[in-house]
C-alpha cells in the first residue's frame, strides 16, 4: 500500500484521501459516458481544497 510508504500520505486522514478518489473516479465516469469534458490537472495553489465526509473524524484542538 502506497500510504504506508509515503509519509505525507500517511499524515493526511485516510477519508479526505477516499473521497478525493472518488471524485477522481467520478471525474472520468462523466467523462467517458459524455456528460463532461475530460479532468484537467490542478495547479498546485489554485483551487486547493479538500471535503471531510466523516465529521466525527475531526476533533476540536
Amino acid at each position: 500500500m502506497l500510504r504506508a510508504e509515503v509519509d505525507w500520505l500517511m499524515a493526511a486522514p485516510v477519508h479526505t484521501l477516499q473521497q478525493t478518489l472518488r471524485d477522481l473516479d467520478r471525474a472520468y465516469q462523466n467523462w467517458w459516458s459524455g456528460r463532461a469534458q475530460a479532468p484537467t490537472p490542478h495547479k498546485k495553489g489554485v483551487n486547493d481544497s479538500f471535503r471531510f465526509p466523516d465529521p466525527v473524524s475531526l476533533r476540536a484542538c
